[in-house]
């Protein structure tokens, strides 16, 4: 699993962007700009059970990558796991961690953001 501190942190950057965008009353579409820099060789945990955490580079290849994710308000209001899987996928394949993309493992990671973040583990992930 990936830090489960980073994938808390991307929930409460989502879900603090959909509070705001409700207060401003806006609808409409939405771009999602992500870059991460300084990422070439730096460890971060992961884990494949409960009982080991290893360590695996961010990158071995490059020290940074951006993207550009287009979303909607309806989207981020009503499910904002599924814009947050879909963020953590492309960063996953942009860190060279391909293998962890798949469905199973994004549902993985979101349930470990919300530990982290102490939201209980949800019945059913807002995708």
């Amino acid at each position: 699993m990936l830090s489960a501190r980073f994938l808390g942190y991307v929930l409460i950057c989502a879900e603090h962007a959909k509070q705001m965008i409700t207060r401003w009353g806006y609808q409409g579409p939405l771009t999602v700009n992500v870059a991460i820099n300084g990422i070439l060789g730096i460890p971060w945990l992961y884990s494949d059970d409960a009982f080991g955490i290893f360590l695996r580079p961010a990158s071995e290849l490059d020290d940074g990558f951006s993207f550009s994710l287009p979303a909607t308000t309806d989207l981020l209001m009503e499910r904002r796991d599924a814009l947050v899987a879909d963020m953590l996928q492309q960063i996953l394949f942009g860190m060279n961690w391909a293998d962890r993309a798949g469905a199973s493992g994004l549902e993985k990671l979101l349930r470990s953001g919300y530990e982290y973040n102490f939201w209980g583990k949800p019945a059913k992930l807002q995708i």
